[in-house]
């Protein structure tokens, strides 16, 4: 809590704006007969990130004014006569929610209701009070949906079960070590407890500075360090070497997930298979091509609960007078004639001239081509590429 004397301020360690003159301070009535005033005279104005809320104090008496933040709120004790605004939500530009004035005899007691900022600052200026806040970012829940492809890595939300240290300096006591409990709640001596799920480690750390400098320390300094990610994970399953859930860092990116689970197996496709739960609810997948994401053209930023799947290798069959027919996995830059080399090459009644190639989607026939092995190796053709699901026909020669 702050108390303030119009008079003279305290230079004591912890209370900068505390009066000298303590038993002249009373939240009690204090015996002045000024009228209610309530009017648009707060002023908020940006300061940078900050944003000033200006309560002005009544003209010609000895004021005294006492600020006391607690959770969700800050209680003003006023003398009778002060201004503060109509609309405080807008005059803070939703730092602040409302507030409510209460006539007490000659007093007011104020109590504003705190909204997406905190209390970082009061500060007294001749006939008025200063009260500076920050704004906080409204906490999103961690599951929420980032954007597939994203460039700019998004700060790690703080969930349930996530282990932190909180580090305040030069105060040991209050350092401490702490696991979010599955309401996402923590517990800090002297603040008591507090809810950090959606909140980064910065944007914590801030609000524990804000929170120890209202009302102990001067000018505080908060460092909070994640411990033990255990809220965020994706699930990476197929062809890799380690399926299986994998914790989120923040800003966590395909590679890294992939690269934790082991890599790719030898069976591992061309497909790489990313499955998440879109804002409305309906299933988004994003399709990646081996090739580029190995070049390091695509690589997105993981959302929680994304699924990640690698796709088995497709196969061509290969049909008729070849030595070892059967079917293939179809590897990058697989073409006609690497397959039948891998088949062992044709025998001496294949016709060699017309080699069919049947395209199938599904198990359904949908293209079919006709090319001649002695074009291709002629030059005289393209050695076609085969993508899978593919049966290459190499029908017997006629004499």
């Amino acid at each position: 809590m702050w108390t303030m004397n119009t008079k003279r301020r305290s230079s004591g360690p912890g209370w900068p704006w505390a009066g000298t003159d303590v038993s002249s301070r009373r939240w009690a009535l204090a015996a002045l007969c000024c009228a209610i005033t309530v009017a648009a005279a707060v002023s908020a104005a940006p300061a940078g990130d900050e944003v000033e809320l200006r309560v002005t104090l009544p003209a010609g008496v000895p004021p005294e004014v006492a600020v006391a933040p607690e959770n969700g709120r800050i209680l003003l004790d006023l003398p009778a006569g002060s201004e503060l605004p109509l609309d405080v939500a807008g005059a803070t530009g939703g730092l602040l929610t409302g507030a409510r004035v209460e006539r007490r005899g000659e007093r007011l007691a104020v109590e504003l209701g705190m909204g997406r900022g905190t209390l970082v600052h009061v500060a007294y200026a001749p006939g008025e009070v200063v009260l500076v806040f920050r704004p906080i970012p409204e906490p999103v829940a961690a599951a929420e949906p980032l954007d597939f492809g994203r460039e700019s890595p998004e700060e790690y939300r703080l969930g349930p079960e996530d282990r932190i240290a909180i580090t305040v300096h030069n105060q040991p006591d209050l350092s401490s070590k702490l696991t979010l409990s599955a309401d996402g709640i923590v517990s800090m001596p002297l603040l008591g407890e507090m809810r950090a799920t959606g909140l980064s480690s910065r944007q914590l750390a801030a609000r524990l500075e804000a929170m120890l400098g209202s009302r102990f320390l001067v000018d505080p300094r908060v460092d909070v360090q994640v411990e033990a990610f255990r809220s965020q994970w994706v699930v990476v399953a197929g062809e890799v070497d380690k399926p299986g859930r994998i914790s989120l860092t923040g800003g966590t990116r395909l590679k890294e997930v992939l690269g934790e689970a082991g890599g790719f197996r030898p069976e591992a496709g061309e497909e790489i298979r990313i499955s998440r739960r879109g804002d409305d609810g309906v299933p988004v997948t994003l399709e990646i091509e081996r090739e580029e994401f190995e070049r390091g053209r695509v690589n997105p930023v993981l959302a929680h609960g994304d699924i990640i799947e690698v796709g088995q290798a497709k196969l061509v069959y290969l049909q008729g007078e070849v030595r070892s027919a059967g079917p293939q996995s179809v590897r990058r830059g697989l073409t006609l004639m690497k397959a039948i080399s891998q088949a062992g090459g044709l025998t001496e009644w294949a016709d060699r001239k017309n080699i069919r190639i049947l395209h199938y989607d599904r198990g359904r026939l949908v293209d079919e081509d006709v090319v001649s092995l002695r074009d291709i190796e002629r030059r005289k053709a393209e050695d076609p590429m085969l993508r899978g699901d593919e049966v290459v026909l190499v029908r017997r020669r006629f004499l």
